[in-house]
């Protein structure tokens, strides 16, 4: 399923991270003690040359050990990158494309249906669009310019993201006339700023007038809650102001602000979270995550979990493992490897499962001991029957797949309410594609019936 496919991508990333680290850590620490080692036996009246040479040899390694530890843990830094920027840009992109196809199915225009369908090939499991974007001023932007560029993005705060056919980035207003210089690549404005990447391979931000706003980064993240994340030459974090300036200290790793607060790596390894002033506003932890409806999960000294609040006070059990609250319940692994859902309380909300997915629009999916799938509701009674799969719900149909490898869309009250398809796409603006036994593809609207078919090359 796509979600847990997207989540397990991120955790290995982050595993791989952390591998990567603690394997650098581990080398660096060794050759610190070769070097105490070296001038101990420096310091001596009778010095012999010959254990200092292989000392000497011996740190050497190390330092060749180091370099490629380092490569590893910036190659791995760049593939969560490049993941993060896919997928946001693919919650935009898949925006815009849904757009388009609605403007064309209005305009009985089926050449553009086509065009529009077969960039949407290979999209699925549509997000939501974003709490700035302009999906009138975007449907617009793209029915009057598409053909001038390689790609319009959302209309955001403003400004539209297009590549020209160079390849290169810049940004258009509302009128389609460019806004900014071209860029080798740039993101989405947020909180009136937008980082670009420069020809020399470095991070800067711009402003709405498209001025760069902001000094040269190695890496930087988007603004969130009035500050941004960026990496110094020296590879540690700090956050800078709305004004450029640099308004923290300086962290061996650090994340955007989410909930009033931002989670740090202190030079020792362990966690801690800071607020706005870059006070420290909590414990050292082992490990710790963003704030998610008011709590954290952090790992304790035992490798065991909790959440903890706002306030930093313990406010559950500790767990073999949980996950972030979605929707006033978190999923938590308990000392038998078996699932259950916690409530905001610290409480017990669900039987024991085998498995268990977060909440989406007051349902969860669980997996039972015979490997079938069902959900529950926020009171932890199951409302639907078994399937063999099924994918969270999404405009209030989930769709679920039959003993009889067939697909199905079902309500919030678990009946059935279309026919058996092939394959079908969860319901994104009143829509769900579906694939038909000769092959075929089409859309049906909320009530099961189809309202368009596309041409079988979709």
């Amino acid at each position: 399923m796509a979600e847990k496919f997207e989540r397990e991508q991120f955790a290995d990333n982050e595993q791989n991270a952390k591998d990567a680290r603690d394997a650098l850590e581990e080398k660096k620490t060794s050759k610190e003690e070769l070097q105490k080692n070296i001038a101990e036996l420096s310091a001596k009246e009778h010095i012999d040359p010959e254990e200092i040479i292989s000392l000497a040899k011996r740190i050497q390694s190390e330092n060749k050990e180091i370099k490629k530890e380092e490569n590893i843990l910036n190659d791995v830094k760049k593939r969560h990158g490049a993941l993060y920027e896919a997928a946001r840009d693919y919650a935009i992109m898949n925006n815009e494309l849904r757009d388009a196809l609605k403007l064309a199915i209005k305009d009985n225009d089926y050449s553009k249906i086509i065009e529009v369908a077969e960039k949407l090939k290979q999209q699925d499991n549509i997000k939501e669009n974003p709490k700035v974007y302009d999906a009138e001023g975007t449907q617009k932007l793209y029915k009057k310019f598409a053909s001038e560029f390689r790609n319009i993005a959302g209309l955001i705060e403003g400004k539209a993201r297009v590549q020209l056919d160079n390849g290169r980035y810049a940004f258009i207003d509302q009128d389609g006339k460019i806004a900014s210089q071209e860029y080798e690549y740039a993101g989405q404005y947020s909180e009136g700023k937008t980082r670009v990447r420069l020809d020399n391979g470095r991070y800067a931000f711009i402003d709405q007038d498209g001025k760069i706003a902001s000094q040269e980064y190695k890496y930087t993240e988007p603004y969130s809650e009035g500050k941004a994340l960026v990496q110094l030459d020296n590879d540690r974090y700090a956050f800078i102001d709305q004004d450029g300036k640099i308004a923290s200290q300086e962290y061996k790793y650090a994340e955007t602000y989410s909930e009033g607060k931002t989670r740090v790596r202190l030079d020792n390894g362990h966690w801690v979270f800071m607020d706005q002033d870059d006070k420290i506003a909590s414990q050292e932890y082992e490990f710790a995550e963003t704030y998610s409806e008011g709590k954290t999960r952090v790992r304790l000294d035992n490798g065991h979990w909790v959440f903890m609040d706002q306030d930093d006070k313990i406010a559950s059990q500790e767990y073999k493992d949980v996950w972030s609250y979605s929707e006033g319940k978190a999923r938590v692994q308990l000392d038998n490897d078996r699932h259950a859902f916690i409530d905001q309380d610290g409480k017990i909300a669900s039987q024991e499962y085998k498995d268990v997915w977060p909440y989406s629009e007051g349902k969860a999916l669980v997996r039972f001991d015979n490997g079938r799938y069902a959900f529950m509701d926020q009171d932890g009674k199951i409302v639907s029957q078994e399937y063999k799969d099924v994918w969270s719900y999404s405009e209030g149909k989930a769709r679920v797949q039959l003993d009889n490898g067939r697909w199905v869309f079902i309500d919030q009250d678990g009946k059935i309410v279309s026919q058996e398809y092939e394959y079908v796409w969860s319901y994104s603006e009143g829509k769900a594609r579906v694939q038909l036994d000769n092959g075929r593809y089409a859309f049906i609207d909320q009530d099961g019936k189809i309202i368009l078919f596309i041409e079988n090359k979709l």
